[in-house]
């Protein structure tokens, strides 16, 4: 069965369309991401409580797992919530799509500004909070067994926590033989992250993924290199070793979930289709999330 195991940060996506202008007084450099406290969360729902256009479940991880199981496949998804008024706002967000595993922090779900600019780009803003706690009780062996894939990112994993997490589950992962992916999710991240990524990439993970800027941050470190390579290049399309594939004309709304929905489609078709075919229907499908607003389509949007 090419179910799929995910783990990583449950966030509540606030999208808020804002000016190039007001990026200067985020102090965010356009399409980065950087942590924020609860403080700068409350004041940042202050200040720009007229501009903000939605809140959903978000996430990288769980949009990844959200795209997989849209495409007709079984998944779960592992995560820290807390005790808040957003805990079931980011639950109903699977429904019944996609088994979950949640264990509970003291501390607030955690949120995630995406602050849209009139060229779609989005720039990030991300305040943990819940996902500071994760732990090893959400690797389930039994529930990881009966899954071919299992999957992270950076994002998650660079905490204290979320590192000891991480390796619990490489361990686990690697003793069934599981195929892993791990994605880069931002180049900041990995830069400060550097010792911990080369450990990642020392286990000889299956699929590392990322966008072109990610990609190239990671190649120019002397680290082992990853077996398969999934490179995302917005409106230029995506590539796979030395498969590449150009991306559809389409009317951009924003970009905010396009890599995640990208990745989740890819896997599920993995096993099916060839390395071509995988990549055009994976484009597709990310292309149609630049369409809307939020991270995900509707559910069951393929079928």
């Amino acid at each position: 069965m090419d179910k799929l195991y995910g783990f990583g940060n449950a966030l509540i996506d606030v999208e808020v369309l804002i000016e190039d202008k007001d990026l200067n007084y985020l102090n965010i450099p356009k399409g980065n991401v950087k942590g924020i406290t609860s403080k700068e969360r409350d004041k940042y729902l202050n200040d720009f409580k007229e501009s903000i256009k939605s809140y959903q479940p978000g996430g990288s991880i769980a949009n990844s797992i959200f795209a997989f199981s849209d495409n007709s496949k079984e998944s779960c998804f592992a995560c820290t919530l807390g005790k808040d008024e957003f805990r079931e706002r980011f639950l109903e967000g699977f429904s019944d799509l996609t088994q979950t595993i949640v264990s509970d922090s003291h501390k607030d779900t955690g949120t995630c500004f995406i602050f849209i600019t009139p060229d779609g780009e989005r720039t990030m803003a991300s305040y943990l909070g819940a996902n500071e706690d994760l732990s090893n009780d959400l690797i389930n062996e039994n529930i990881l067994d009966g899954c071919k894939y299992i999957i992270f990112d950076s994002f998650s994993v660079f905490t204290q926590a979320g590192f000891r997490t991480l390796q619990f589950a490489l361990k686990k992962a690697k003793k069934m033989n599981k195929t892993i992916f791990f994605g880069l999710s931002d180049s900041e991240v990995i830069k400060n992250n550097k010792e911990k990524v080369k450990w990642i990439l020392s286990r000889e993970i299956d699929f590392v993924y990322g966008n072109k800027t990610e990609i190239e941050t990671l190649s120019n470190f002397n680290f082992q290199s990853p077996k398969n390579i999934i490179c995302t290049n917005g409106s230029e399309g995506a590539s796979f070793n030395n498969f590449k594939i150009s991306a559809p004309k389409i009317k951009m709304v924003n970009t905010n979930g396009a890599g995640d929905a990208f990745i989740g489609t890819f896997i599920s078709n993995l096993e099916t289709l060839n390395n071509e075919d995988v990549l055009e229907i994976s484009v597709n499908y990310a292309s149609k999330v630049c369409e809307t607003n939020g991270p995900r389509l509707k559910k069951n949007a393929t079928n």
